[in-house]
């Protein structure tokens, strides 16, 4: 995920949602300063209050492990009061522009947290604030700061970036680990089940079926004439399938040839390799070329957002006391 991206999402989720009641922190960690960005003041509480939902789920995870627990939580914790320390430089960068904010963003953003959170019904989310001593006005400062930050963040760091097919192939090349595909198989499958409709003649069935395919019967006529497994009417064909996931019978079969009947708890299978793909690299098709090109693109941002947040240390007055 792009730096940009995490401010949007990340404030979105604890941030303004910090301001319902069940995830603000204790009155006591209120006066704690954690940190000064230019005339901005960030609180012991501003950074419990954003960590507070996620430090539940660590609780969940790590229950048993105490030292683990404690390493995450100290962990969360420092990431998050970095995000809120980049949140204010990048808020100071806007007051000092002088930009106008329209409205419509503001309002559409608004719209949106009451939805998610209140289902849309603004009178309900307003006693929600209102049990936090939170009023409507303040919650709409701080969806506006929310929308500004977004908003400065967007021109300055996604800007359009041209990635070419040579840039992918580069990149794909380079990167060979990451783009292996493991061997795998295309089965056809006939299955009968001890207890499914064959199960009055069950042996004379198998018998039957393995007597065809000696004789050289289509497999494909076979299987939706008696197969209760999957795709019948296919011709059992199953798809592709991991190779290590696969009977070991199939380990000797080559592409058209049909295993002896495979005896299991539920039944009988029978099993034909249709194709078989030995393990390599995947072929740099559309979708691939797609993910490295998102890639790419995503490695740019953060470089750009890691620049652009270095040139606002050097302007603006950071304190950090965590």
């Amino acid at each position: 995920m792009s730096p940009h991206h995490f401010i949007f999402t990340f404030w979105v989720a604890a941030g303004l949602l910090a301001a319902i009641p069940s995830l603000r922190a204790a009155p006591a960690l209120q006066d704690g300063v954690a940190a000064v960005i230019g005339d901005e003041i960030i609180t012991v509480s501003d950074i419990a209050g954003e960590t507070r939902p996620f430090e539940e789920t660590l609780h969940n995870k790590y229950r048993n492990q105490p030292d683990e627990l404690m390493r995450q939580i100290e962990q969360l914790r420092r990431n998050v009061a970095q995000r809120l320390v980049d949140r204010e430089l990048i808020w100071c960068e806007f007051k000092a522009k002088d930009y106008k904010l329209p409205p419509e963003p503001v309002q559409k953003r608004i719209d949106e947290i009451i939805q998610n959170q209140a289902g849309g019904n603004r009178e309900r989310f307003e006693k929600m604030l209102a049990r936090d001593g939170m009023s409507f006005r303040e919650f709409e400062d701080k969806a506006r700061k929310m929308v500004a930050i977004d908003m400065l963040v967007e021109e300055a760091v996604r800007r359009p970036v041209h990635i070419s097919p040579a840039d992918i192939k580069t990149y794909y090349d380079a990167h060979p680990d990451q783009f292996r595909q493991p061997g795998r198989i295309r089965l056809a499958m006939i299955i009968l089940k001890k207890d499914g409709r064959h199960a009055a003649d069950f042996e004379e069935t198998v018998t039957a079926i393995q007597r065809a395919l000696a004789a050289g019967g289509d497999f494909a006529a076979l299987a939706g004439q008696y197969s209760e497994g999957p795709n019948p009417a296919g011709g059992g064909d199953a798809g592709w399938l991991p190779e290590q996931d696969v009977d070991a019978a199939v380990a000797s079969l080559q592409p058209g040839q049909a295993s002896a009947p495979l005896r299991k708890t539920e039944g009988v299978v029978f099993l034909k390799l249709l194709d078989r793909q030995a393990a390599g690299p995947a072929p740099l098709d559309f979708a691939l070329a797609r993910r490295i090109e998102r890639t790419l693109r995503s490695q740019d941002e953060t470089r750009r957002y890691d620049l652009y947040l270095g040139e606002l240390r050097k302007r603006y007055r950071v304190k950090t006391f965590f």
